[in-house]
């Protein structure tokens, strides 16, 4: 000072913290909200060493980790009693959150159901999609029948938000045309067929037989065998088929005489081929004597018709009483044909 004399001080400088390194997630703290992956560390300079470092949650050194999102502070002391505050904020990215949009399936295990991500926000940016079987950059699953699926959303930091969501469909489309049946020639039946839902459209083959092909419930009546096949379609479009075998009941028998009198008197002179509504026509007729010798042939002729009748006589010349051979072919209405044999008296 003025008169010489001299006092010596040390000075410190203020605290300083430098090299400060947090954790980076695409620019977050943690990588996805409530994970606990934050870490902060730190450099202290200034003051007089060596430091205490003491953190609000009682935590000690200059460097942190398994942090979650949030604020935190530390008390920085020196050697000298010195004080200060390091704060530091760890940031979390929002949660992922999107809307979905469910095309339903239009029938019954038809694979034209859909699922589509949208309206994302939250997370980090650069999101994958999966449904089950590893993710993909698209956010639309086409093609899916009706179902619960689980559908899962991933960002950029691997933060993944599951969904549980329905694809509906129609309930199954019931058309049943019942057991199959048998009836008699020419007679019919009415099928009583079983759906949940009345169809707009019925698509039947064959056509033969059915008294209408646009009503629920139509009258059957053929004359052979058929397997009736129906598709019918209801108002969402759904398809059914069903068939039902209609069995016809043929009895396959002719009544021809036992004897014949061709003696001119009106009564029993022809040998007539009887039958009844079953039989199409007689294809064939031949009649041999005992010695193999054919007298008689006529072929494709109504049955009960006496114009095709045989007068007992062969090459304009009438035979003697004598007992015959027959071999008749029958052709039903159902197509299928039959050969009767059997013995004829011829009686002068």
């Amino acid at each position: 000072d003025s008169v010489g004399a001299m006092v010596s001080f040390a000075t410190t400088t203020p605290f300083q913290f430098s090299d400060v390194r947090l954790s980076d997630f695409n620019g977050y703290g943690v990588s996805c909200p409530g994970d606990a992956n934050g870490t902060v560390e730190f450099a202290i300079s200034g003051g007089i060493e060596p430091y205490s470092v003491l953190w609000q949650d009682g935590a000690t050194g200059n460097s942190r980790s398994n942090l979650t999102a949030g604020p935190y502070a530390a008390f920085i002391q020196d050697n000298e009693g010195c004080q200060d505050t390091f704060a530091v904020e760890i940031t979390s990215p929002d949660s992922i959150r999107f809307d979905l949009e469910i095309g339903p399936a239009s029938c019954q295990g038809n694979e034209d159901g859909s699922i589509a991500v949208s309206n994302i926000s939250g997370g980090v940016g650069g999101f994958d999609f999966s449904l089950g079987d590893g993710f993909q950059p698209e956010n639309l699953f086409p093609g899916l029948i009706g179902g619960t699926y689980t559908i899962a959303v991933m960002d950029a930091n691997a933060c993944e938000v599951e969904l549980d969501v329905e694809i509906t469909q129609p309930t199954d489309f019931i058309f049943d045309l019942g057991p199959d049946v048998t009836l008699d020639a020419f007679g019919i039946i009415s099928l009583d067929i079983q759906t949940n839902r009345m169809p707009q459209s019925f698509t039947w083959s064959p056509a033969i037989g059915l008294s209408c092909l646009d009503c629920l419930n139509p009258d059957i009546n053929v004359t052979a065998s058929t397997v009736y096949r129906v598709k019918a379609v209801d108002e969402f479009g759904c398809s059914v088929e069903d068939e039902i075998i209609v069995l016809v009941d043929i009895d396959r028998s002719i009544d021809p005489a036992m004897a014949f009198t061709p003696n001119g008197d009106d009564n029993n002179d022809l040998f007539i081929v009887h039958g009844d509504s079953t039989i199409d026509i007689i294809e064939n007729i031949e009649i041999y004597n005992r010695s193999g010798a054919m007298v008689f042939k006529q072929e494709s002729f109504p049955v009960n018709d006496p114009a095709y009748g045989w007068d007992g006589t062969f090459n304009g010349q009438p035979l003697n009483t004598q007992l015959l051979i027959y071999f008749i072919e029958v052709v039903y209405v159902d197509g299928k044909t039959k050969i009767f044999s059997g013995e004829i008296s011829l009686i002068r």
